[in-house]
């Protein structure tokens, strides 16, 4: 089971090439789930040599110590026959909620994109 990430405590490090600057660390205030049901179901078995197992998304609220706050969009990964869930978003979208507003302003634009028909779903049960 997958349970709720409100209110854990967050530090993100610096990349390598950032020089002197510090990690930041903040606490995640809210968030949302593609699938909830996904998180509480238990772990299944593989469908085919080619399952990659479930994938939980999400979105995440953060305030961080200065008191600004950032939206993160990120997953967790569930292999077949595992009951275990990974955080997958080790390198992941972090903004200011203008940056990611915008961000999915112009993806959700690209309406092409979001065609169903004929649609292959990967990495999904």
């Amino acid at each position: 089971m997958l349970e709720s990430k409100i209110g854990n405590s967050v530090s993100f490090a610096p990349p390598k090439g950032a020089s002197g600057a510090k990690a930041i660390n903040g606490k995640i205030i809210d968030e949302a789930w593609l699938d909830e049901d996904l998180l509480t179901s238990k772990g299944r078995q593989s469908i085919d040599e080619n399952d990659w197992g479930d994938y939980a998304y999400f979105a995440q609220k953060i305030e961080w110590q200065d008191r600004s706050v950032s939206i993160r969009l990120g997953y967790y990964q569930r292999s077949p026959g595992s009951s275990d869930w990974k955080f997958g978003s080790q390198w992941t979208v972090e903004d200011s909620p203008s940056i990611m507003k915008r961000l999915c302003e112009i993806t959700l634009s690209k309406t092409d994109w979001f065609k169903e028909e004929g649609e292959q779903v990967r990495m999904r049960q």
